[in-house]
C-alpha cells in the first residue's frame, strides 16, 4: 500500500510552531547570557552613585549694604581678585563716626604743642636773665667802687686823718655791695639753669599728636569710618564659575549674608553613601571604578581616599526618597578622581566597587596613600601617609593645586609617615614650591624620613626646602619668623642610586634559545631618554671574553631596577650597543664604558624611564637658576 502523500504546512504554522517550541528555549538562553555578562561587569561588585564635588566659596557683604551694580554676569568664569560687584553700606552711625573722626583731626591740629604754649614763658625768662646780669654787672661796679673807697679810707684812718663813722661807712658799703653781687650771681645762674631746661624740653619733647604712630591711628580711623560710608567692591576669593546672584541691583543685604557663591570648575574628588548592609569592610585604598554617564563609557580605575568615621544623613543628590523612611543615611567614601577623568561638581558618576582578595593590588599598581589637612589659623599642614608616587599623583596634586588657588600660600608638609616619594612627586613638590614663592608664600616640609632627606640631599635640592623637627616648629616660622628646629638637609648621608648610578645585569643576546650566556654585572653611569651608559670592569690577568660581546652594533639583554622611577620593580628590555670605549673612566684605566640604546622595551616602561630622566632634568635646570 503506498503511504499517504505529505500534507503540506503553510509558513505561518511553522512559525507559530517555532514560537511556541524553540523562541523560549533561545530567550531563556539569551536572557542568561545577559545577566551572566552583568554580573561579570556589575554583580561581581557594589555599584553606587557618586557625586563630584570640588571647592565652593561664598562672597558676602561685609557691612549691611545696598547692592549698587553687578560686574560680572552670571555663570562667568573668573579668577581671583576679579571684582564682581559694588556695594553701598549702609551705617547710620557711619557718617557720625566720620564727621567725629574729621573734628577730632581738626581738634589735634589747633591743639599747640609743648613748645608753642612754652615760647611765651620762655621769653620772659629769657628777658629775667638778660635783666638780672645787667643788675648783675651793676653791682659789681658798685662794689668794685666801695673797695676802692675802703682801700682808701683805711690807711687815712690808721693816720687819724678820717673818722671812725667814715671808715666804718665805707666797710660796711662794701660787705652790703659784696652780699648784693653773691645774690645776683646765685639768681643768674639759676635762671641760666631753668632756660637751658626749657630750650632742652622745647627741642627734645613734643605732643604725642604730632608722632607718626598717633597720626596714623588716627589716619586708619579715619579711613575706617570713610569706608562704612563709601563704596565697596566685592572680589572673587578663587578662580572659578560665578553662579546665580542672590541679590540684585537696588536690593538690601545684611551683614555676612551671602551675595554670590563662585564654584571651581573641575571635581577635586568624588563622594559616594555606602547603605547597609554591606558584605565587606571598607578601607582606604579600596579599588573601585568610575565612568560617567555618558553614551559612550568608559571605567577608570582608582580606589578609595577616606572613609567616613560614622554613617551620614544623605542631603545631596544622593538621597534616596522611599516610602516609611523619613531620612536616607549611609556611610560617606571619598574616591579619588582618575588620571584624566574630569567632572564638574555636582555631576552625578558611577562608582563600581570591587572589594579586594587575598593577593590583590590597586589597579595600575597604584599604592594608597592619605592626605590630611588641618589649618592653624592661615597656616596649612598638610600630613602625607603612605607612597607618593606617579599612580596617584594626579589625584593629590589636583587637591593641592585647588587649596593654592583658593588662596593657601603657608604650606607645612608633615612627612614623617612618608614611605616612598619617586621622582615624578618629587618633582612635582620642587614646582609647587617655586609656585607657592612666586606667590609670596611657602612651603616647607615637617619631620621629614631618612630617606626623604638623603634624596632631597643627593639630588642637590636640600636648598629649595626649608625643614623642621616638628610641625609647631613649622608654624612658628610662619608666625614668628623664627627658625626654631630647623634641619640642615646638607648634611644628609647622599645615595646615588637615586640618580641612577645602580648595578645592572647585561649578557649578549642568544640566537639559539636555550643557549643563554651567564649575565655580567656592571654599573650604569648615565640614563638618557633613548638609552644609557654603563660601565664594565674585565677580569685582570688577560682578555675578558665578555670584551669580545661589547662591540658596536651588538645586541644585549639589559635588567635593572630604579626605585626612584618605580618602586619594586625590574626594567627587562633589549639594547644595541651604540658605542664602546676603553679607559674612559678616570679611576677606573682598565674599565670599559658602554653607551646602548633600548630595544625591544615596553612601553610602560619607557615612559617611566624618560619621566625619570626628564625629572632629573628639571632639577639640574632649577639648581642653576639659583
Amino acid at each position: 500500500m503506498d503511504p499517504l502523500p505529505r500534507i503540506p504546512s503553510p509558513p505561518s504554522a511553522r512559525l507559530r510552531e517555532f514560537c511556541y517550541r524553540a523562541l523560549p528555549i533561545l530567550v531563556f538562553l539569551g536572557a542568561l547570557a545577559a545577566a551572566s555578562l552583568l554580573w561579570g561587569r556589575v554583580g561581581s561588585g557594589r555599584l553606587l552613585t557618586g557625586v563630584g564635588e570640588g571647592f565652593r566659596t561664598t562672597v558676602a557683604s561685609p557691612h549691611p549694604a545696598t547692592v549698587v551694580r553687578l560686574l560680572v554676569e552670571p555663570f562667568t568664569h573668573v579668577r581671583a581678585g576679579t571684582p564682581i560687584a559694588i556695594l553701598q553700606p549702609y551705617n547710620p552711625a557711619a557718617q557720625v563716626d566720620l564727621l567725629r573722626s574729621r573734628l577730632d583731626l581738626a581738634r589735634i591740629q589747633a591743639t599747640p604743642t609743648p613748645a608753642q604754649e612754652n615760647a611765651i614763658p620762655l621769653e620772659r625768662l629769657r628777658v629775667e636773665v638778660v635783666r638780672t646780669r645787667a643788675e648783675l654787672a651793676i653791682s659789681q661796679v658798685r662794689l668794685e667802687f666801695a673797695e676802692r673807697d675802703l682801700a682808701r679810707n683805711e690807711p687815712l684812718f690808721r693816720d687819724r686823718l678820717v673818722s671812725a663813722e667814715v671808715y666804718e661807712l665805707s666797710r660796711s658799703s662794701r660787705d652790703q655791695h659784696r652780699a648784693e653781687v653773691d645774690v645776683k650771681t646765685r639768681a643768674v645762674e639759676a635762671l641760666e639753669s631753668r632756660l637751658a631746661q626749657l630750650e632742652t624740653q622745647a627741642t627734645t619733647e613734643g605732643s604725642t599728636a604730632n608722632t607718626p604712630e598717633f597720626w596714623d591711628s588716627l589716619e586708619s580711623a579715619h579711613a575706617e569710618a570713610a569706608l562704612q560710608w563709601n563704596e565697596v567692591t566685592l572680589l572673587a576669593p578663587i578662580n572659578g564659575t560665578v553662579g546665580a546672584f542672590l541679590r540684585q541691583p537696588g536690593e538690601f543685604l545684611v551683614e555676612g549674608e551671602p551675595l554670590v557663591h563662585v564654584h571651581s570648575e573641575q571635581a577635586t574628588h568624588i563622594v559616594a553613601y555606602l547603605r547597609q548592609p554591606f558584605g565587606f569592610e571598607p578601607r582606604p585604598g579600596l579599588p573601585v571604578s568610575v565612568s560617567r554617564r555618558t553614551t559612550h563609557r568608559t571605567r577608570h580605575p582608582s580606589q578609595v581616599l577616606h572613609v567616613g568615621p560614622q554613617f551620614e544623613s544623605i542631603t545631596n543628590a544622593l538621597a534616596l526618597v522611599r516610602d516609611g523612611i523619613l531620612i536616607d543615611s549611609g556611610l560617606p567614601l571619598i574616591v579619588a578622581l582618575p588620571q584624566g577623568f574630569h567632572i564638574r561638581p555636582g555631576e552625578l558618576v558611577d562608582v563600581q566597587i570591587r572589594p579586594a582578595t587575598p593577593g590583590h593590588q590597586s589597579p595600575a599598581g597604584s599604592r594608597p596613600m592619605k592626605l590630611e589637612k588641618r589649618r592653624y589659623d592661615d597656616v596649612v599642614i598638610l600630613k602625607f601617609t603612605g607612597e607618593f608616587d606617579g599612580t596617584n599623583l594626579p589625584t593629590f596634586a589636583g587637591r593641592i593645586d585647588a587649596m593654592i588657588d583658593a588662596g593657601d600660600r603657608q604650606l607645612v608638609l608633615d612627612v614623617f609617615a612618608l614611605k616612598f616619594i619617586n621622582s615624578s612627586a618629587l618633582g612635582y613638590l620642587v614646582k609647587t614650591s617655586k609656585r607657592v614663592k612666586e606667590l609670596r608664600g611657602e612651603m616647607v616640609l615637617a619631620r621629614p624620613s631618612r630617606f626623604l632627606t638623603r634624596t632631597l640631599a643627593t639630588l642637590g635640592l636640600d636648598s629649595t626646602f626649608q625643614a623642621f623637627e616638628t610641625v609647631e616648629d613649622g608654624i612658628v616660622h610662619f608666625k614668628r619668623g623664627e627658625s626654631v628646629g630647623k634641619i640642615d638637609l646638607s648634611k644628609a648621608e647622599p645615595d646615588e642610586s637615586l640618580t641612577g648610578a645602580v648595578p645592572i645585569l647585561f649578557r649578549k643576546d642568544a640566537t639559539v634559545a636555550g643557549k643563554e650566556p651567564p649575565n655580567q654585572v656592571g654599573r650604569i653611569v648615565t640614563l638618557y631618554e633613548d638609552g644609557l651608559v654603563f660601565r664594565y670592569d674585565p677580569a685582570p690577568g688577560g682578555r675578558d671574553p665578555v670584551e669580545a660581546d661589547l662591540v658596536s652594533g651588538a645586541k644585549l639583554k639589559l635588567k635593572f631596577r630604579q626605585p626612584f622611577a618605580i618602586k619594586e620593580h625590574y626594567f627587562e628590555m633589549g639594547g644595541v650597543v651604540a658605542d664602546v670605549k676603553r679607559g674612559a673612566v678616570e679611576d677606573a684605566p682598565t674599565a670599559i664604558s658602554v653607551r646602548a640604546t633600548y630595544d625591544r622595551i615596553r612601553e610602560d616602561d619607557r615612559k617611566a624611564l624618560q619621566q625619570f630622566v626628564r625629572d632629573l632634568d628639571a632639577w639640574k635646570s632649577e639648581l642653576k637658576d639659583k
